[in-house]
């Protein structure tokens, strides 16, 4: 796993240039850790899949607001966890 110093670096490279090498790390290093979560709420790969690229999704439409984000992995996680929630709890 990469140092909270170098994702600060990553979320900063984001947020000034719209760096999409820089988010493309980002969502590798990300992605199957997410995705393992939002499987293990949800009971299924194709939601958990969904709901992993809508964070990202979300992320990459807020980047210019990414280096307010103080503690990035519990944000992410958080994310996934309430789009899960939600997930589960519809009709």
């Amino acid at each position: 796993m990469m140092m909270e110093s170098e994702v600060k670096d990553l979320l900063s490279e984001i947020a000034s240039n719209s760096s999409r090498a820089s988010f493309k790390r980002l969502y590798l290093l990300y992605y199957n850790k997410l995705f393992s979560l939002a499987r293990s709420l949800v009971k299924s790969d194709e939601a958990a899949e969904e709901i992993t690229d809508d964070v990202f999704l979300n992320l990459w439409m807020q980047r210019a607001t990414l280096t307010m984000i103080n503690n990035f992995t519990y944000y992410c996680y958080t994310a996934v966890k309430n789009k899960s929630l939600s997930y589960i709890s519809r009709p």
